[in-house]
């Protein structure tokens, strides 16, 4: 049983190599070429018995609904001949593809460790499989059917937390229990948006095991791999497998801008809004992704949010807002605007006559007490310098530096050198407080210079 709190103490290494399939993912687990593991820890792995005895009773029933695919993966039964597993162990590809052939491949069920197989079913063929970064799953029709089968549950996404169990073939061995573990969030492991981690032991072999709520003893996801002190399973939500099984499948939510008006021009104080909906659930929260780089959060409809159009530059942007529903599901809309605001004018100028530093650099400062934006910042200034080929300079603002020109910018040799309006871009806020240019020598050579004037504007 794995508690998130567990420490990962244990890799059990080795290598197995069988047929075609379950090992075309690095992280997954099965056939080809698999040299890691997924034991978190104390192995929690129970061989289970003729007639589960040695489980929990709830689970005897569902024992002979998994069975031990031929290439090294596990099967699950769900009904009228209709089999679940991970999309790796029949090398699909990174989006959904239907009708793969699978001739050749035998599912054994109900192997047990004192009970030999009851059923061997031969695939037809695999009605739908994707092997990709967020979605790893595949379904496929068996002959002949076995008796017993697993319910699925299409309609959740469960919550961090939520108790949940395995029952696979680990290193094609004899069915074994995994005991209990929870979901957990699949930034723990860098699994993919459409997928979980958890902390149940798995083995090579494991691979298309079914995840089972434990308390309602429905799958909720399919195990496909994960690296210590990690598994991860893609949600059964977030896979089109209802379409086979006569199951409904979760809707996403709807979601649609109501301001501002497509193509509008703004300025000032934006307001950013949006109608959204669900059909069979509930929209748990709307989040704007705004122009000035921030994403802002309403749980409550009407779903609204302001920004200050003042702190970005003028030009086109894109609008987002994405709205979750109560499963997990989200759907996302988009919206062009433009921003146009009469820039407020803001300078600031000196004539320092500072001289440069042989080898190291010469700052001075001005302060802008105006208002506008950060964004729009250009400078000007003018000196002398005996090889100006080698100087640069930096402009600095809000804890942010920029560069304002690179060495060889000028020519090489004594003589002035100037800067008329020059756009430093990668500022942003207000505009009002402290700028700090540096002009640098970046040589030795004893040259000397004059840094005359120079300001800073919008």
């Amino acid at each position: 049983m794995r508690a998130t709190s567990k420490s990962a103490v244990g890799l059990m290494l080795g290598t197995l190599v069988l047929g075609a399939g379950c090992g075309s993912q690095p992280d997954g687990e099965g056939t080809q070429t698999v040299s890691q593991g997924k034991i978190i820890g104390t192995n929690d792995l129970i061989p289970v018995i003729q007639d589960g005895a040695n489980i929990p009773a709830k689970y005897r029933p569902l024992v002979d609904a998994f069975g031990e695919i031929s290439m090294g993966c596990t099967a699950t039964h769900v009904g009228n001949g209709l089999v679940l597993t991970a999309g790796h162990c029949f090398n699909a590809p990174a989006t959904r593809t239907n009708n793969i052939p699978c001739a050749g491949t035998t599912v054994d069920w109900g192997v047990r460790k004192d009970k030999p197989k009851y059923l061997t079913s031969s695939c037809q063929t695999v009605l739908a499989a994707e092997q990709s970064g967020t979605r790893d799953y595949a379904i496929f029709r068996v002959s002949p059917v076995p008796p017993v089968k697993v319910t699925l549950d299409f309609n959740q996404r469960p919550p961090t937390g939520r108790k949940i169990t395995i029952f696979g073939h680990p290193q094609i061995r004899p069915l074994e229990w995994s005991q209990l573990c929870s979901v957990q969030p699949a930034s723990n492991g860098g699994a993919g948006a459409d997928q979980f981690t958890h902390q149940c032991d798995t083995e090579p072999g494991s691979s298309g095991s079914t995840i089972l709520d434990d308390a309602t003893l429905a799958v909720i996801g399919i195990h496909d791999g994960g690296t210590v002190p990690w598994n991860y399973g893609t949600y059964l939500a977030a896979t089109p497998i209802a379409e086979f099984v006569g199951g409904t499948a979760n809707q996403s939510p709807t979601v649609t801008f109501t301001a501002p008006a497509a193509n509008a021009t703004v300025s000032g104080t934006v307001t950013v809004s949006a109608d959204a909906a669900d059909a069979d659930g509930r929209v748990v929260q709307v989040v704007f992704a705004l122009p000035d780089g921030t994403n802002v959060t309403d749980t409550t409809a009407p779903y609204s949010v302001t920004f200050d159009s003042a702190l970005v530059a003028n030009g086109s942007f894109a609008l987002k807002a994405t709205a979750t529903d109560d499963k997990g599901a989200g759907t996302t809309a988009s919206r062009t605007i433009t921003v146009s605001n009469t820039t407020a004018g803001w300078s600031a100028s000196g004539a320092p006559n500072l001289a440069t530093v042989d080898n190291g650099s010469a700052c001075t400062t001005l302060t802008v007490a105006g208002t506008g934006s950060a964004a729009d910042a250009k400078v000007d200034l003018a000196g002398r310098h005996d090889y100006r080929s080698i100087l640069r300079a930096t402009l600095a603002h809000g804890g942010v530096t920029k560069t304002v020109f690179a060495t060889g910018t000028f020519p090489n040799g004594a003589g002035a050198f100037s800067l008329t309006t020059k756009a430093v871009a990668g500022f942003s806020g207000s505009a009002a407080g402290d700028w700090q240019l540096c002009i640098v020598d970046t040589d030795a050579f004893r040259d000397t210079g004059t840094l005359a004037t120079w300001s800073v504007h919008n």
